[in-house]
């Protein structure tokens, strides 16, 4: 099985499938919630499934397309709050459920960013699952 991509990993659920599940500690009912949210997503967006495709690698395409389906998927699992901002602790409890607890803190630090995008949020957070993966 394979793990979310918090971006996501979109994005963060994209990120998901290329994560090694061996050096995360996931709830497989967070999965699944996660690849549902993902899904409905994709199919609220009307996405392409060579543009998903793209987002479950590196290549994170900044179109309206990806980053409508990466605020999707955000508010979806609870980082975007009712007003569309970024929610700080939202952001934390989704990844609680993804990563050693001693890493979440480093990845908060290093991709939330209340003024970013959605999109460059997912990509961080999925390169940073990707380097707890490898490392």
């Amino acid at each position: 099985m394979k793990v979310l991509l918090i971006v996501a990993a979109v994005v963060l659920a994209a990120a998901a499938e290329d994560v090694d599940e061996s050096k995360l500690v996931p709830l497989p009912e967070e999965i699944g919630k996660l690849l549902t949210v993902k899904q409905e997503c994709a199919k609220k967006i009307a996405i392409s499934e060579e543009t998903l495709k793209k987002l479950e690698t590196d290549e994170f395409p900044v179109t309206d397309e990806t980053e409508a389906q990466a605020r999707c998927f955000l508010e979806g699992i609870g980082i975007l709050n009712d007003e569309g901002k970024f929610d700080k602790e939202g952001f934390v409890l989704s990844l609680e459920s993804l990563i050693p607890e001693d890493k979440i803190q480093e990845i908060v630090d290093k991709c939330y960013d209340e003024e970013g995008t959605a999109l460059e949020l997912s990509k961080c957070v999925k390169q940073e699952l990707d380097a707890i993966a490898s490392g």
